[in-house]
């Protein structure tokens, strides 16, 4: 499909869950109410994270 696969959204399942951002390898903060480490869906994560970047792919993608 020509996604670069750093932000292809379809990289992972959309609700498959990570303590750490999967490309960056950095951990997530912790739950504050449970002092546990935080876990995000792959959809939440490149929904807060890479999709701008995807955004300006498919503008350069459309000219």
């Amino acid at each position: 499909h020509g996604i670069p696969a750093d932000f292809d959204p379809l990289r992972y399942r959309p609700h498959q869950l990570f303590a750490g951002h999967p490309l960056t390898g950095e951990p997530f903060e912790t739950n504050p109410g449970t002092g546990l480490p935080r876990s995000l869906a792959w959809r939440e994560i490149w929904r807060e994270t890479l999709r701008p970047r995807f955004a300006e792919w498919l503008k350069t993608r459309n000219r």
